[in-house]
């Protein structure tokens, strides 16, 4: 290519020529993208064509990080006439420099409408720190090619202490009040470290305050004042029969 922008073949006999346009980034994985294909019919003399870019390409990416994953939306425009499959290839790593263009983290496959087509992946992650994105986009064209592709995006994940969710279950008993408390957090390493997602639960019970009482407690002490109180009038009905008795004599 010139630096008109212009792509010349020289010598070439007149006839049907098939055209296909890829493309090296030389950044990143550096994938090689397939932009398309289109047939020129040459004609004696100079022939010029115009080229336009009719494959699927990445449109956008955004990552963000929600409950302890690392969630990412890519945005493809699908430069096609009708529903197609995909294919969306995922990189997580700690270190773009670590990744293999032969190991994604995550494939998953799609179809791709024509027009705007948004693709939503969850990654969960087991630390805190910076973490990179990566994405590829790759089309069914008798068999799945790289159509485009996505740089490092950074994604910052913060202490895991402030991702996790509790949910807190209290219950009340007549005998022994408790109060249940149960934290579940499901994390996975990235992709990049080769560790498998581990699920951790732990359970704590704790005794309620001295002095909490439930209804049925209440009821209870309410029955040991009335059986005293039963004895106190027990007494002064004797002591006053008493008394009777000695003025009697």
């Amino acid at each position: 290519m010139n630096s008109s922008g212009y792509l010349n073949f020289n010598n070439l006999t007149p006839g049907t020529y098939t055209l296909e346009v890829y493309h090296y980034p030389n950044l990143g994985l550096n994938l090689t993208e397939y932009w398309g294909g289109m047939t020129v019919s040459l004609q004696p003399g100079s022939n010029f064509v115009t080229f336009y870019r009719h494959e699927p390409w990445i449109y956008n990416l955004q990552a963000s990080v929600i409950n302890g994953e690392v969630v990412v939306a890519v945005t493809v425009n699908g430069t096609v006439a009708s529903p197609t499959r995909g294919e969306i290839e995922l990189w997580v790593a700690n270190s773009p420099s670590s990744a293999s263009p032969y190991g994604p983290s995550n494939v998953t496959y799609v179809t791709i409408n024509p027009g705007i087509n948004t693709f939503h992946f969850t990654y969960p992650v087991n630390q805190a720190g910076t973490y990179y994105i990566y994405a590829a986009v790759l089309t069914h064209i008798s068999t799945y090619t790289v159509t485009d592709q996505w740089s490092w995006t950074p994604v910052q994940v913060p202490q895991l202490s402030n991702l996790v969710q509790v949910s807190t279950t209290s219950t009340t008993t007549a005998t022994a009040p408790t109060t249940s408390t149960t934290t579940t957090s499901s994390t996975a390493s990235a992709r990049a470290s080769h560790q498998a997602p581990q699920t951790t639960t732990a359970e704590t019970v704790e005794r309620a305050p001295t002095g909490t009482t439930t209804s049925e407690g209440e009821f209870v002490w309410l029955v040991k004042v009335s059986g005293n109180a039963f004895f106190w009038i027990f007494m002064m009905v004797v002591v006053v029969a008493m008394v009777i008795m000695t003025r009697r004599r």
